[in-house]
């Protein structure tokens, strides 16, 4: 597996404006976000619903995961890449720049990773601002979105199917 982490990189650092210029690079490999709610961390309750999504890509040996480093979600689809064997992109979000500390820097992270991205998948509360930050930025650079709202804890596999949304890329 092959972890690439972007957080002493100069050009992740100076993402603001150049980012917004950048276009997806094709480089043959199909990168996809998980991201999602901080609050949702039980591994065993989550790995089924990205067994579910990546069940046709899961043997492909271009898939990367592209992680953003925070707790919940973005953690475990950084140890699912690693108990996959799947090649991972790691974006920690840099709180503090030059000494000061960078309120928005989870949004930029975000948009930093949409932009090098194909598709996202989120797993969400329902109500987590960054969760939907990333959604909306997915949306609007047409990545392959799709969407697990979990409100509640997931009792049955037929629960596991039913709260899917999905954007597809035009």
């Amino acid at each position: 597996m092959t972890i690439t982490t972007y957080s002493n990189n100069q050009e992740y650092l100076k993402y603001g404006i150049k980012v917004l210029e950048e276009t997806r690079q094709d480089d043959g490999k199909y990168k996809i976000i998980i991201a999602g709610s901080r609050t949702l961390t039980n591994y065993d309750e989550i790995k089924p619903i990205i067994d579910f999504y990546l069940s046709e890509r899961i043997n492909d040996k271009n898939l990367v995961i592209m992680s953003g480093m925070a707790k919940g979600i973005d953690e475990i689809g950084h140890r699912y890449a690693k108990e996959h064997n799947i090649a991972v992109e790691e974006f920690p979000a840099i709180w503090q720049v030059k000494g000061n500390y960078d309120r928005s820097a989870g949004y930029k992270r975000n948009l930093y990773m949409a932009k090098r991205s194909d598709a996202l998948l989120a797993i969400w509360n329902g109500h987590s601002s960054g969760t939907g930050h990333m959604i909306n930025i997915a949306k609007k650079y047409e990545l392959d979105v799709r969407i697990k709202n979990l409100h509640h804890r997931i009792e049955t596999e037929q629960e596991l199917n039913n709260c899917w949304a999905v954007t597809r890329r035009k």
